[in-house]
C-alpha cells in the first residue's frame, strides 16, 4: 500500500507477483499494489503479474500520481484500475 505524497515512493527493477488478497472495502478491487487518495508511486522498469486479483494497480480515489514508465503488467484484469 502508498498512503503518502512523498516522491520519493518509488520502485524500480522490482516484480511484483502473487500479490492481492481480499478488497480494502466494497468499493475497490482487489489489486497487486494499492495507491490510496493523493498518494504517489513511481513504478519503473518492473514487472507485476499473477496476482490473485482483478488490477495491478488498484487507484480508486483522486489524486493519484502513478508512473510505470517500462513496466509491464502479465496476467491481471487491468494494469490500473481508477
Amino acid at each position: 500500500d502508498f498512503a503518502s505524497g512523498d516522491v520519493r515512493n518509488s520502485l524500480d527493477h522490482v516484480e511484483i507477483s502473487y500479490a492481492g488478497g481480499a478488497a480494502y472495502n466494497s468499493f475497490e478491487p482487489r489489486s497487486n499494489i494499492r495507491v490510496h487518495a493523493n498518494s504517489y508511486l513511481s513504478l519503473t522498469n518492473s514487472v507485476v503479474k499473477d496476482g490473485d486479483s482483478a488490477c495491478g494497480i488498484g487507484a480508486q480515489y483522486s489524486g493519484e500520481t502513478i508512473i510505470t514508465t517500462g513496466t509491464t503488467f502479465e496476467d491481471v484484469t487491468t494494469d490500473i484500475c481508477q
